[in-house]
């Protein structure tokens, strides 16, 4: 290069470099926007940064074009310089995202206008930019989806602004058919058969005659991880699933899923060991253990073993315990050593309760097993949860319960600390219970109760009921206080009326009650209470009664009569509720007795024992089996058990059987109403979950009868019945309604019933 050209060269980038060192160097002059139509010029400037008199720095410059883009308002936006002496003058021309006007929808006629409006993103006035555009297009179509329409599209057609600038827009919408799976197949699977592997999918299934199947993608994934756990329990612990597709017919009605699967090789358990362990022995770490050698490797087995460990360590305080499963592998099969480090035991530094924002705290309190300074006991704390909600006081559903370490290592290198807290969630405590039923000697019969069951949040009882029919008339108003001089020990009272038309008599009986009980200490979960009853007993003969050659003769009870009698009650009751028990059982045993000592007119000995075992099954199934027995007698002879102590069956206002009307079963050849001295019912009842604390579905079988005498007893003559029924957990308490149907034909002391008949009864509280 010549020696000129070089010197051109240098000038002509020195005047380059010179003029865009002077504009960076440079203020900025002036800020001007054009293009903008519906958003304001202030606005913009506002948003961009860039100000007047400032500096003017290219990162300045990409830093506003950011900014506003980010707004969503914008398809483009530059920014133009321009140099003079008084600094760098900027213009800002933007281009609006159009404003959205009408949303107008066609081609939709399986999902509602309302449905796909919610999916919509975007708010009439707003900018109609392209990413909203694409999320709302992404949320229909997900909405198809979950509606089976696999194959819909959806596209937009945007009109003419109008006189406001705002641009009317339309969804199209191509449905299409709503696809049903028709066939779930797989690949790569020796070892178990594709009916075996389908039985895994719990929401996936293949439609049926009687019922339609649609893909739904969430429940496929969750599926398909069940599928891969069924592997694992089986000793398949390294299969996975290699993906899924997905295939359609001809006509695009059906669709076939083939999932490819990845088995592995079976493997099994070989031998356990334990290391570090001094609290418990090998011996009884291997009784909780969930599994033996030489069985086929279960991945949940294994998992459930790990958690029995670290139950038991809980159990004697030690939360913090760390036990690591060190597997060793040799072929196929899996030997364990469980590395355990015990750590120090924690106690119990605070128990807090929360939530309860009626119930005194100290209600609370004295369910709670565990106290502070305590040695931390999972077990315990597991029985506190129980009779806290056993109160009856509080949402099962809300219940809370944490566990917080305060200290991981005590004072001078001693025991843990930790805060328990209880947290709780009140529900309505007032009932109104009622029960219904008909029959065609008593007509319309039932019971109407108003009740209070944690009174001004002392858990004390108020209740008062009145059981009302053609041929009866009660009332009663009791009391009851749980904690009686903050000891556990309740006490109450009961006052009461009642009227019985029994036909040939009428009973009016009037009188008190006291009651008082404790728990049992030398039995968990159990409590025993007496009570003493006195009540003068009036015996109405009708007019016109003639009394049987042989039999009850009424006109030997006729006239006023004072009862006075003692009741013995031992309970036993584990359920986990009151109302609708899975899990647990209850037991009572019951014996009165009137007369002799006690003194009055009336003397019997009566004898009762109830028993109820509940468990839980698989599916939100559940089971329940009762069993009621009874029996009575005089002090000296039977011919001392008055007509009206007697054991009627029937309905579910007294013993419950349905299926028969109630109070309509007695021994044969005696007269209406007049029950026998012994009495046996035995019931069978399911119940399946649809919503916990709020709706189920039963089913039951019952049997039961009444005999005159023990010799009497014959199961072979038990009346039979089957049903079903609803039950719905409302604030004012339990509501049911069961249809049964009684098998057998029965003697209703009138004359013989034939059985095949159905019988409904309605319930409204407690009853059930």
């Amino acid at each position: 290069m010549k020696y000129w050209q070089l010197l051109m060269v240098t000038f002509v980038a020195t005047l380059i470099l010179g003029g865009l060192n002077r504009t960076l160097a440079d203020p900025i002059a002036s800020l001007e926007v054009k293009g903008n139509t519906n958003v304001d010029e202030l606005y913009i400037l506002t948003i961009s940064g860039l100000k007047v008199g400032e500096e003017f720095r290219l990162e300045a410059i990409q830093d506003a074009i950011r900014k506003l883009y980010e707004r969503g308002q914008f398809n483009d936006i530059q920014v133009d310089q321009e140099l003079d002496l008084d600094g760098v003058h900027l213009t800002i021309t933007v281009e609006e995202h159009p404003l959205l006007g009408d949303v107008t929808l066609k081609g939709n006629k399986k999902i509602g206008n309302g449905d796909i409006y919610s999916k919509f993103t975007l708010l009439k006035g707003q900018p109609l930019s392209p990413l909203e555009l694409h999320n709302s297009r992404r949320n229909i179509l997900e909405l198809y989806k979950e509606k089976g329409y696999l194959l819909a599209k959806v596209d937009y057609e945007m009109g003419e602004p109008d006189e406001q600038g705002r641009t009317p827009l339309t969804i199209n919408i191509t449905e299409g058919k709503k696809v049903k799976i028709e066939t779930i197949q797989f690949e790569g699977n020796l070892a178990f058969s594709d009916k075996k592997l389908r039985k895994q999918f719990e929401d996936t299934k293949e439609t049926r005659w009687y019922q339609s199947h649609y893909l739904d993608e969430t429940q496929l994934e969750s599926d398909l991880e069940r599928l891969v756990d069924f592997y694992r329990r089986m000793g398949y612990i390294n299969a996975r699933v290699v993906g899924h597709t997905i295939g359609y017919d001809e006509d695009l009605a059906h669709m076939t899923i083939t999932v490819t699967v990845e088995e592995g090789e079976r493997f099994y358990f070989g031998e356990v060991d334990w290391d570090g362990n001094e609290l418990f022995t090998k011996s009884q770490l291997q009784m909780v253990t969930q599994y033996k050698t030489g069985e086929i490797f279960d991945q949940k087995r294994f998992e459930e073993t790990i958690q029995k460990y670290y139950e038991i360590y809980s159990d004697k305080g030690h939360i913090f315990a760390s036990i690591i499963p060190d597997e060793r592998v040799e072929g196929r099969v899996i030997h364990v050593t469980y590395r355990i480090d015990e750590g120090e035991p924690a106690r119990v530094r605070n128990v807090v309760i929360t939530g309860n924002t009626k119930t005194y705290e100290k209600v609370i309190r004295r369910e709670i097993n565990i106290l502070p300074g305590e040695i931390f006991d999972r077990s315990k704390v597991i029985r506190s949860q129980r009779d806290i909600l056993y109160l009856n006081f509080f949402d099962e559903t809300q219940f809370q319960f944490d566990l917080q370490p305060v200290n991981t290592v005590g004072p001078g290198g001693g025991e843990s600390e930790v805060d328990l807290f209880f947290g709780v969630a009140e529900k309505r405590t007032g009932t109104i219970s009622a029960g219904a039923g008909y029959s065609s000697q008593d007509r319309v019969t039932g019971f109407l109760e108003l009740a209070e069951n944690n009174l001004f949040g002392r858990s004390q009882r108020l209740n008062l009921r009145w059981q009302f029919g053609r041929t009866r008339q009660d009332v009663e108003f009791g009391f009851t206080e749980p904690w009686l001089w903050d000891t556990p020990t309740s006490a109450g009272f009961d006052i009461f009326r009642t009227l019985r038309d029994y036909g040939d008599y009428d009973r009016i009986t009037t009188g008190f009650a006291l009651r008082a009980g404790r728990p049992f200490p030398w039995l968990d979960y159990s409590s025993i209470y007496g009570q003493f009853r006195l009540e003068d007993v009036e015996i109405d003969v009708e007019e016109g009664y003639t009394p049987p050659e042989t039999g009850t003769n009424l006109f030997d009870y006729e006239g006023k009569r004072r009862s006075n009698s003692f009741r013995l009650t031992l309970s036993r009751d584990s359920r986990n509720d009151t109302y609708q028990p899975s899990r647990g059982s209850r037991t009572s045993l019951t014996a009165e007795y009137a007369g002799g000592p006690l003194g009055g007119d009336v003397k019997y000995q009566k004898y009762l024992f109830n028993t109820g075992w509940y468990s839980e099954l698989p599916w939100k199934w559940s089971l329940g089996i009762d069993g009621k027995f009874g029996y009575i007698n005089g002090l000296k002879s039977a011919d001392e058990v008055p007509v009206y102590e007697r054991f009627e069956l029937g309905g579910v206002l007294g013993n419950r059987l349905r299926g028969y009307p109630d109070y309509s079963l007695v021994p044969e050849g005696n007269e209406y109403r007049e029950g026998g001295r012994v009495m046996s019912i035995f019931s069978a009842e399911t119940r399946y979950t649809v919503a916990p604390s709020q709706l189920y579905l039963v089913g039951f079988a019952e049997a039961g009868y009444t005999w005159n005498d023990l010799v009497d007893v014959d199961f072979g003559t038990l009346k039979r019945s089957l049903g079903f029924g609803i039950r719905i957990i409302t604030p004012m308490g339990p509501l049911g309604f069961d249809y049964a149907y009684g098998l057998d034909d029965y003697w209703d002391g009138i004359r013989y019933q034939s059985g095949g008949k159905w019988e409904p009864h309605f319930i409204f509280g407690t009853a059930f």
